[in-house]
């Protein structure tokens, strides 16, 4: 390789001679496998033309948590000039995006605790009592049957996954710092449905950046919405459905249509803004 360069005037050339290591090919078949075994790979989305949907992909690869990447979107037009010869003009599209995240092995019958890996005692199961269990599967089976015929305006919104808890969780950015949930509260006598932010700085960051937003979003919400805005860091707004029984069956389909509505409403407002300012 040759290097180039002056000083005080004089011109002076430098010779570095660099010995390239080559990779066997048992190596280099070994480190493909096992880098796409771990989801870790660059990613370049390259076109002659980049649509705006295409940003809907970094969102829904950002929530993928098994994958460990680099991702970006480069933009190439192609120009023909006067002589008929083909110029390129890279450049990107969107803010490139990295992407770190951990797998973790653990095996069998241990779990991972702070600091150390904890065996789990074989009755373990013996400790969650039969009305919890029987509550987890009616969640399980309420949740998935929710998300099958839940039906959003906003077609680039991610489905929720189904859960065996209370909560279900709708995350509306483009990754978990502030999300939307639809509850299950018994011992007050209420389902409802809930905006809030994280207490990290991602999370911090949106509510502040969706403050000058707030009249606009209240005015499209109304007057049923709870705002606790000004309550505490994570909190943002939600409404409430009282009922004297939140598993009666017969409050199902009410409940259903009462969540449907609003998480349509929630994410119709809060998505299109989160889009503006991340």
């Amino acid at each position: 390789m040759i290097v180039g360069g002056s000083s005080s005037g004089c011109d002076s050339t430098v010779n570095v001679n660099l010995n390239y290591h080559v990779l066997n090919e048992m190596d280099f078949v070994d480190s493909v496998s096992r880098n796409l075994r771990l989801g870790k790979f660059l990613l370049i989305i390259a076109g002659d033309g980049i649509r705006e949907g295409a940003k809907e992909i970094s969102e829904f690869l950002n929530k993928s948590a098994s994958l460990n990447f680099t991702m970006a979107i480069v933009e190439m037009p192609i120009y023909q000039s006067d002589d008929n010869e083909i110029v390129l003009f890279p450049r990107t599209t969107v803010k490139t995006t990295e992407i770190q995240k951990i797998n973790i092995e653990i095996p069998e019958g241990l779990k991972l605790v702070e600091n150390s890996v904890e065996l789990i005692p074989d009755n373990s199961s013996s400790e969650v009592s039969e009305e919890t269990k029987e509550r987890r599967k009616y969640f399980t089976k309420f949740w998935t049957e929710y998300i099958d015929q839940l039906q959003l305006d906003d077609p680039s919104q991610s489905l929720p996954n189904p859960t065996r808890t209370q909560n279900l969780y709708i995350y509306p950015g483009i990754d978990k710092s502030t999300w939307i949930s639809a509850y299950f509260a018994q011992s007050t006598g209420q389902v409802g449905v809930y905006y809030r932010f994280s207490s990290n700085q991602r999370g911090q960051n949106s509510r502040e950046q969706l403050y000058p937003y707030l009249n606009e979003i209240r005015k499209e919400l109304g007057d049923k919405v709870k705002w606790y805005w000004d309550d505490n860091i994570n909190s943002a707004f939600g409404i409430v459905l009282p009922l004297s029984d939140v598993y009666d069956q017969e409050n199902k389909k009410k409940i259903t249509g009462f969540f449907n509505e609003w998480v349509n409403k929630f994410i119709n407002s809060i998505r299109p803004r989160l889009k503006q300012i991340e």
